[in-house]
């Protein structure tokens, strides 16, 4: 059995419907984008916590996704997307293996 790490996708999509009946007004796109925005943040802080490598991308076909999750074409819109793999994974790419110092403590040197 093979145990190496697997990259992932994080797929973030709006349910515009419920955000148009919540807020009413056009502001409801721009509190997605917003909300979309904080939890990708919160994603890839936790992701270097775990020092896993976390990079948010555009990169992606709207209309294969949408098809893949049975999404609906008009109000659920695909509006973030996050990688996430380990830095090992990330040689094999080609890519920095650079790892956060995840210390417990801070060092001050006077």
């Amino acid at each position: 059995m093979n145990n190496a790490p697997c990259p992932c996708l994080i797929l973030l999509y709006a349910r515009l419907d419920r955000t148009m009946w919540k807020h009413g007004d056009a502001n409801a796109y721009r509190v997605v984008l917003i909300e979309a925005g904080h939890i990708g943040q919160n994603m890839m802080l936790a992701a270097t916590r775990h020092c896993l490598s976390a990079c948010p991308t555009a990169a992606l076909s709207h209309s294969a996704v949408k098809r893949l999750l049975s999404l609906d074409r008009l109000t659920d819109p695909p509006i973030y997307a996050l990688t996430l793999s380990t830095p090992e994974l990330d040689t094999a790419f080609g890519r920095s293996t650079s790892r956060p110092n995840m210390s417990s403590s801070a060092s001050t040197h006077s």
